[in-house]
């Protein structure tokens, strides 16, 4: 009975799960253009319109990020893509992570979890890696 309860407590509500991303496969120019497919697993919307950041990161120092257009209340069961491009004019060569987040516009602060494993210490999810 218990896994019925779970299995029900993960379908209320809204439920993201990062899907795949994709992306170049090295930096290059003055841009960084990745696509997200995320699907809303659950059977509701986020019902505020809190903003989705992709963050480049070199360990626990965010080296850019850019702040999506995307309107989560829109996000109902299904599928859905994110293309953006984050400026990197600057950035020194590395490696850097990946990662997406939510934030919570009271705290600037990521404020909700991905159905995803690689959560970092600070709330986002770490998607992938490339090299500049």
């Amino acid at each position: 009975m218990q896994a019925n309860i779970d299995t029900l407590k993960k379908r209320m509500g809204y439920h993201f799960v990062v899907k795949e991303i994709s992306h170049p496969s090295s930096i290059s120019g003055s841009t960084f253009t990745a696509t997200i497919q995320v699907e809303n697993k659950g059977v509701q919307h986020f019902p505020f319109a809190w903003p989705v950041e992709i963050k480049l990161r070199s360990g626990n120092t965010v080296v850019a990020k850019k702040t999506t257009t995307v309107d989560l209340t829109t996000w109902k069961t299904g599928a859905y893509t994110l293309t953006d491009s984050i400026s990197v004019s600057g950035l020194a060569a590395g490696t850097y992570d990946i990662a997406i987040a939510i934030i919570d516009p009271e705290t600037n602060k990521p404020g909700v979890d991905f159905a995803n494993t690689n959560r970092l210490t600070d709330g986002s999810f770490k998607l992938s890696s490339v090299t500049k």
